[in-house]
Protein backbone atom coordinates (compact mmCIF):
# COMPACT_ATOMS: atom_id res chain seq x y z
CA UNK A 1 0.00 0.00 0.00
CA UNK A 2 1.54 3.36 -0.42
CA UNK A 3 2.59 6.23 2.61
CA UNK A 4 -0.91 7.33 2.26
CA UNK A 5 -2.94 4.67 3.95
CA UNK A 6 -2.29 2.52 6.92
CA UNK A 7 -2.27 -1.45 6.72
CA UNK A 8 -4.86 -3.70 8.47
CA UNK A 9 -2.28 -4.17 10.87
CA UNK A 10 -0.95 -0.48 11.23
CA UNK A 11 -4.74 0.84 11.78
CA UNK A 12 -5.19 -2.19 14.32
CA UNK A 13 -1.69 -1.01 16.34
CA UNK A 14 -2.68 2.57 16.40
CA UNK A 15 -6.33 1.36 18.16
CA UNK A 16 -4.29 -0.31 20.66
CA UNK A 17 -2.46 2.71 21.43
CA UNK A 18 -5.56 4.72 21.46
CA UNK A 19 -7.28 2.67 23.83
CA UNK A 20 -4.18 2.00 26.20
CA UNK A 21 -4.18 5.44 26.28
CA UNK A 22 -7.71 7.17 25.88
CA UNK A 23 -9.76 4.18 27.34
CA UNK A 24 -10.02 4.70 30.51
CA UNK A 25 -11.14 8.14 30.25
CA UNK A 26 -13.79 7.81 27.72
CA UNK A 27 -14.89 4.47 30.12
CA UNK A 28 -15.57 6.98 32.96
CA UNK A 29 -16.81 9.52 30.60
CA UNK A 30 -19.36 7.19 29.73
CA UNK A 31 -19.77 5.52 33.03
CA UNK A 32 -20.36 9.04 33.85
CA UNK A 33 -23.41 9.38 31.19
CA UNK A 34 -25.45 6.41 31.87
CA UNK A 35 -24.75 7.16 35.72
CA UNK A 36 -26.63 10.66 35.10
CA UNK A 37 -29.49 9.24 32.65
CA UNK A 38 -30.27 6.78 35.21
CA UNK A 39 -30.25 9.17 38.39
CA UNK A 40 -31.71 11.85 36.24
CA UNK A 41 -34.72 9.25 35.83
CA UNK A 42 -35.01 7.66 39.44
CA UNK A 43 -35.13 11.60 40.52
CA UNK A 44 -37.96 12.19 38.07
CA UNK A 45 -39.62 8.60 39.27
CA UNK A 46 -39.05 9.68 42.86
CA UNK A 47 -40.48 13.55 42.42
CA UNK A 48 -43.61 11.77 40.57
CA UNK A 49 -44.11 8.80 43.64
CA UNK A 50 -43.67 11.95 46.19
CA UNK A 51 -46.33 13.80 44.15
CA UNK A 52 -48.58 10.91 43.89
CA UNK A 53 -48.38 10.12 47.82
CA UNK A 54 -48.82 14.05 48.71
CA UNK A 55 -52.30 14.00 46.61
CA UNK A 56 -53.67 10.82 48.22
CA UNK A 57 -52.45 12.26 51.64
CA UNK A 58 -54.15 15.50 50.63
CA UNK A 59 -57.28 14.10 49.27
CA UNK A 60 -58.35 12.07 52.64
CA UNK A 61 -57.14 15.29 54.38
CA UNK A 62 -60.23 17.08 52.39
CA UNK A 63 -62.43 14.17 53.01
CA UNK A 64 -61.53 14.08 56.48
CA UNK A 65 -62.64 18.34 56.29
CA UNK A 66 -65.56 17.35 53.89
CA UNK A 67 -66.95 14.94 56.88
CA UNK A 68 -66.37 17.29 59.69
CA UNK A 69 -63.50 15.32 61.33
CA UNK A 70 -61.05 17.86 63.08
CA UNK A 71 -58.92 15.92 64.89
CA UNK A 72 -58.54 13.40 62.08
CA UNK A 73 -58.06 16.16 59.93
CA UNK A 74 -55.36 17.96 61.71
CA UNK A 75 -53.85 14.79 62.30
CA UNK A 76 -53.51 14.55 58.52
CA UNK A 77 -52.68 17.92 57.77
CA UNK A 78 -49.66 18.02 60.48
CA UNK A 79 -48.47 14.79 58.30
CA UNK A 80 -48.56 15.87 55.12
CA UNK A 81 -46.39 19.35 56.24
CA UNK A 82 -44.24 17.37 58.10
CA UNK A 83 -43.30 14.62 54.90
CA UNK A 84 -44.09 16.95 51.88
CA UNK A 85 -43.02 20.42 52.89
CA UNK A 86 -41.77 20.58 49.20
CA UNK A 87 -44.96 20.29 47.59
CA UNK A 88 -47.23 22.96 47.20
CA UNK A 89 -50.24 20.42 48.95
CA UNK A 90 -48.40 21.36 52.29
CA UNK A 91 -49.34 24.69 51.86
CA UNK A 92 -52.77 23.83 51.05
CA UNK A 93 -53.25 22.02 54.30
CA UNK A 94 -51.79 24.91 56.35
CA UNK A 95 -54.18 27.15 54.40
CA UNK A 96 -57.32 24.70 55.92
CA UNK A 97 -55.79 24.43 58.98
CA UNK A 98 -55.67 28.71 59.04
CA UNK A 99 -59.24 28.27 58.13
CA UNK A 100 -60.21 25.56 60.90
CA UNK A 101 -58.39 28.59 63.47
CA UNK A 102 -60.10 31.28 62.37
CA UNK A 103 -63.18 29.58 62.36
CA UNK A 104 -62.23 28.65 65.77
CA UNK A 105 -61.15 32.27 66.62
CA UNK A 106 -57.99 31.79 66.99
CA UNK A 107 -56.36 34.12 65.11
CA UNK A 108 -52.61 34.07 66.63
CA UNK A 109 -52.80 30.28 65.28
CA UNK A 110 -54.22 30.99 62.13
CA UNK A 111 -51.59 33.46 61.22
CA UNK A 112 -48.76 31.65 62.04
CA UNK A 113 -50.02 28.84 59.48
CA UNK A 114 -50.80 31.56 57.01
CA UNK A 115 -46.90 32.82 57.38
CA UNK A 116 -45.83 29.64 56.82
CA UNK A 117 -47.27 29.20 53.71
CA UNK A 118 -45.59 33.25 53.07
CA UNK A 119 -42.30 31.43 53.48
CA UNK A 120 -42.24 27.98 52.25
CA UNK A 121 -44.77 27.98 49.22
CA UNK A 122 -43.30 28.57 46.07
CA UNK A 123 -46.53 28.75 44.45
CA UNK A 124 -47.14 32.49 44.14
CA UNK A 125 -50.78 31.99 43.73
CA UNK A 126 -50.87 30.15 47.17
CA UNK A 127 -48.59 33.14 48.61
CA UNK A 128 -50.92 35.67 47.59
CA UNK A 129 -54.04 33.77 48.62
CA UNK A 130 -52.05 33.60 52.35
CA UNK A 131 -51.13 37.49 51.93
CA UNK A 132 -55.08 38.40 51.07
CA UNK A 133 -56.35 36.10 54.25
CA UNK A 134 -53.73 37.62 56.51
CA UNK A 135 -54.46 40.95 55.91
CA UNK A 136 -58.04 40.21 56.91
CA UNK A 137 -57.53 38.71 59.73
CA UNK A 138 -55.35 41.87 60.54
CA UNK A 139 -58.55 44.13 59.35
CA UNK A 140 -60.89 42.42 61.72
CA UNK A 141 -57.64 42.93 64.30
CA UNK A 142 -58.10 46.73 63.77
CA UNK A 143 -54.46 46.18 62.67
CA UNK A 144 -55.19 48.75 59.49
CA UNK A 145 -51.50 49.81 58.63
CA UNK A 146 -50.27 46.39 58.63
CA UNK A 147 -53.35 45.34 56.82
CA UNK A 148 -52.19 47.64 54.02
CA UNK A 149 -48.55 46.75 53.79
CA UNK A 150 -49.43 43.24 53.84
CA UNK A 151 -51.46 44.01 50.81
CA UNK A 152 -48.64 46.03 49.09
CA UNK A 153 -46.64 42.94 48.78
CA UNK A 154 -48.88 41.25 46.50
CA UNK A 155 -47.98 41.79 42.71
CA UNK A 156 -50.03 38.60 40.76
CA UNK A 157 -52.29 40.74 38.51
CA UNK A 158 -54.62 37.86 38.92
CA UNK A 159 -54.93 38.68 42.64
CA UNK A 160 -55.44 42.60 41.89
CA UNK A 161 -59.12 42.09 42.27
CA UNK A 162 -59.74 40.68 45.05
CA UNK A 163 -56.59 43.07 47.05
CA UNK A 164 -58.34 45.91 45.89
CA UNK A 165 -61.59 45.23 47.54
CA UNK A 166 -59.65 44.19 50.94
CA UNK A 167 -57.70 47.60 50.58
CA UNK A 168 -61.24 49.26 50.45
CA UNK A 169 -62.78 47.64 53.26
CA UNK A 170 -59.23 48.43 54.99
CA UNK A 171 -60.19 52.07 54.02
CA UNK A 172 -63.75 52.25 55.22
CA UNK A 173 -62.63 50.60 58.76
CA UNK A 174 -60.39 53.81 59.01
CA UNK A 175 -63.23 56.63 57.36
CA UNK A 176 -61.23 57.48 54.69
CA UNK A 177 -64.21 56.80 52.03
CA UNK A 178 -62.58 58.12 48.95
CA UNK A 179 -59.99 56.17 49.34
CA UNK A 180 -62.03 53.64 49.16
CA UNK A 181 -64.01 54.36 46.66
CA UNK A 182 -60.59 54.49 44.17
CA UNK A 183 -60.04 50.88 45.61
CA UNK A 184 -63.66 49.51 44.94
CA UNK A 185 -63.56 51.12 41.52
CA UNK A 186 -60.09 49.00 40.98
CA UNK A 187 -61.61 46.09 42.09
CA UNK A 188 -64.64 46.33 40.00
CA UNK A 189 -62.70 46.88 37.27
CA UNK A 190 -60.49 44.35 37.31
CA UNK A 191 -63.29 41.62 38.08
CA UNK A 192 -64.15 38.89 36.30
CA UNK A 193 -68.24 40.46 35.13
CA UNK A 194 -69.47 36.81 36.47
CA UNK A 195 -67.65 36.50 39.47
CA UNK A 196 -70.29 36.30 42.20
CA UNK A 197 -68.94 39.10 44.81
CA UNK A 198 -69.49 41.43 42.12
CA UNK A 199 -72.98 42.49 43.27
CA UNK A 200 -71.35 42.82 46.94
CA UNK A 201 -68.56 44.72 45.52
CA UNK A 202 -70.84 47.46 43.95
CA UNK A 203 -72.72 47.89 46.96
CA UNK A 204 -69.84 48.53 48.82
CA UNK A 205 -68.74 51.03 45.51
CA UNK A 206 -71.99 52.98 46.37
CA UNK A 207 -71.99 53.06 49.88
CA UNK A 208 -68.67 54.41 49.86
CA UNK A 209 -69.68 56.94 47.52
CA UNK A 210 -72.87 58.23 49.45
Amino acid sequence: MSGTYLTEEEQIEILKKFAKNYGPSILLGLFIAVAGLFGFRYYKERQLHIRTQAALAYSQLINSAVSNKPKQMKRQANYLIKEFANTPYASLAQLLLARNAVDNKDTKLALTQLQWVIEHSKQQPLVAIARVRTARIELANKQYKQALATLAKINAKSFSAVKAQVQGDVYTAQGKTVKAKAAYALALKDIDERATIKPVLEMKFDNSAA
